[in-house]
């Protein structure tokens, strides 16, 4: 378990999400996050398709 799940607050009829959970192996949650770095870089094949996570209002799961 990597802990990368989003949080959920919820009341009645309402539902926010929340940060991520922060639960599970702490060093595969830093491999997962270093794995992704090169993607933020505009050299990087991958820059585009962080780009498109981003726009897709994803920043938070597709951060450098």
């Amino acid at each position: 378990m990597a802990g990368l799940d989003i949080g959920v607050h919820r009341s009645d009829r309402h539902a926010q999400l929340g940060k991520l959970t922060r639960q599970g192996s702490a060093p595969l949650r830093w491999t997962v996050f270093e794995a992704a770095q090169p993607a933020s870089d505009r050299t990087s094949p991958g820059y585009h398709d962080y780009h498109a996570l981003k726009a897709r209002g994803l920043s938070h799961t597709a951060r450098r």
